[in-house]
């Protein structure tokens, strides 16, 4: 259902739209409060980023959206909440510094993005090759559909781990206790083993 709700959204109903947006915004919000932490949710209006994550969505879908099923969807609102809330930090941040902070950067004067133009050759050198970072979809990918298999909550729980969110915050968004997420981790993770195996 949802993966029909996706094409059609993407085909241009704005019907289909409005309800895969509503759909994805439980989603986005636990994104946005686990990329915050404690340091910024009390900084920064975690609706006022979900909104403008939801808004990036909506505007982008058809246009930059490769994702064919649901799940692969949300991985992509999952990346655009991380770049949103980001964003949103880096103007926070960027507001409080004081000229001081200015004068202590690497270049004279500069902003922040000295500190960007020095981290970017070391992000660039060690970050993984086309190849591997190929690879590494395909084996996340392996794994969802093996959480697929085990049924929805241990999809979602997956998902939502693979995406950085914290096991507390999983269960809040399920509404289940947290033990009952570390049981799904658990028995997902004796699945993967075993898969292992039998492939072996």
């Amino acid at each position: 259902m949802n993966d029909e709700l996706l094409r059609e959204a993407k085909a241009g109903s704005a019907a289909a739209l409005n309800d895969l947006i509503a759909s994805s915004q439980w989603y986005a919000f636990v994104i946005v409060k686990s990329f915050l932490g404690s340091r910024f949710q009390s900084k920064l209006d975690i609706d006022d980023v979900v909104q403008i994550t939801l808004a990036e969505v909506s505007m982008t879908l058809s246009s930059r959206c490769k994702a064919e099923t649901y799940h692969a969807y949300l991985r992509w609102v999952s990346c655009i909440a991380r770049s949103a809330t980001y964003r949103e930090i880096e103007k926070l941040t960027t507001q409080k510094r004081s000229g001081d902070l200015a004068a202590k950067t690497f270049l004279p004067g500069d902003n922040s993005s000295s500190f960007r133009g020095v981290l970017l050759p070391c992000l660039t050198r060690y970050s993984p090759s086309a190849e591997e970072s190929a690879m590494m979809a395909e084996k996340l990918e392996n794994y969802l559909d093996l959480a697929s298999a085990e049924g929805r909550r241990t999809r979602a729980v997956v998902d939502m781990m693979m995406n950085g969110v914290r096991k507390p915050q999983i269960a809040e968004s399920l509404g289940v206790s947290v033990q009952a997420v570390y049981r799904e981790v658990s028995r997902f993770r004796k699945k993967v083993f075993s898969s292992i195996r039998v492939a072996t």
